[in-house]
């Protein structure tokens, strides 16, 4: 993806709604609660086409408003979201084929 002028790069800023306040409000007080990093964990069997994973998730960005969202409260007056035009998947591969059962565990609670 081409870079992109940070100005440029902005679709839409919005106020928090007062559900989100709460939310980083909650998040700010205890963050290593966790209570709203949503996780999902998959087991995909048979071969993976890796690139096409990657592929796909970024077009689902793309078409998703709200993964392109960035929440700011850091020195300012009141907090507010940014929706950006593009933004970069941040995928990490990590093969873990060769590792037993075990390992693998480990390495996930790491």
């Amino acid at each position: 993806m081409p870079a992109v002028d940070k100005r440029q790069n902005i679709e839409n800023i919005y106020p928090l709604s007062p559900m989100q306040q709460g939310m980083l409000f909650h998040t700010l007080l205890t963050p290593q609660a966790g209570v709203y990093v949503p996780q999902v964990c998959l087991n995909l069997e048979g071969k993976l086409d890796v690139n096409a994973m990657q592929t796909a998730w970024q077009e689902v960005i793309r078409n998703h408003a709200a993964l392109r969202s960035a929440f700011y409260w850091e020195q300012r007056d009141k907090p507010f979201q940014v929706v950006f035009r593009q933004v970069e998947f941040p995928w990490t591969f990590l093969d873990w084929r060769e590792l037993s059962y075990k390992e693998q565990q480990a390495r996930l609670e790491e």
